[in-house]
C-alpha cells in the first residue's frame, strides 16, 4: 500500500473518530492518525485527507501546517456512528 487509494475510507474515518475521542470538531493532528499508519510515509496520510475532504467525509486543514482534521456528519454517517457537536455546528 503506497497510495491514498489504497488505504480504506472506512478505515481511516474510523481513525479519525477514535483519535477524536467520537467528537465531531474535536480536531485531530495528521501525523498523529499517520502514526496509526506506519507503513505509509506522511505524505500519503495527508493525500488520503484531501480525497476525503473533497467528498466531504472529512474537514480541515491540508496547508502543510499541523494540519487540523475532524470528522464530518456525512463522514460518520459514512462509518455508522454518531457523533457530539460539542456545541460547535
Amino acid at each position: 500500500m503506497s497510495a491514498a487509494k489504497d488505504i480504506p475510507a472506512g478505515v481511516f474515518l474510523r481513525t479519525v473518530h477514535d483519535l477524536a475521542g467520537g467528537h465531531k470538531n474535536r480536531w485531530v493532528m495528521g501525523w498523529h492518525v499517520a502514526e496509526k499508519f506506519p507503513d505509509l510515509p506522511a505524505k500519503v496520510v495527508y493525500a488520503k485527507f484531501y480525497q476525503l475532504k473533497k467528498r466531504g467525509l472529512v474537514d480541515g486543514c491540508e496547508c502543510g501546517c499541523r494540519g487540523d482534521y475532524c470528522l464530518t456528519f456525512k463522514g460518520a454517517e459514512t462509518i455508522g456512528v454518531t457523533v457530539a457537536t460539542n456545541g460547535m455546528s
